[in-house]
């Protein structure tokens, strides 16, 4: 009774300490780039994941690990290879923050 208790408690307390952001994407044909806001008060560390897509059908993934101090923005990019004949059309990201 007291293992599963504790494995509970346990796994409540991981869970509530996780923050999840959408992240704020701008981008043209050859770049874009996704930005986070620290709200809290402490200091968070951050994978960043930006996803994007060029107009041949290419999916590309980038993905950071950083940390972000109250009151900050971190950023994350993702570039197309050949932007002239293969544009970026589609851009987005989120931040899952610990």
């Amino acid at each position: 009774m007291k293992k599963s208790l504790f494995a509970l408690v346990s796994l409540v307390s991981l869970s509530s300490n996780a923050y999840f952001f959408n992240m704020s994407c701008q981008f043209n044909q050859a770049f874009g780039t996704c930005s986070v806001y620290n709200t809290t008060f402490a200091t968070l560390r951050c994978q960043l994941n930006v996803y994007g897509q060029t107009s041949s059908g290419f999916q590309g993934i980038a993905t950071e690990h950083v940390l972000v101090y109250p009151g900050t923005y971190a950023y994350a990019s993702i570039y197309a290879n050949n932007p002239s004949y293969d544009p970026l059309i589609f851009v987005n990201g989120n931040a899952y923050c610990y």
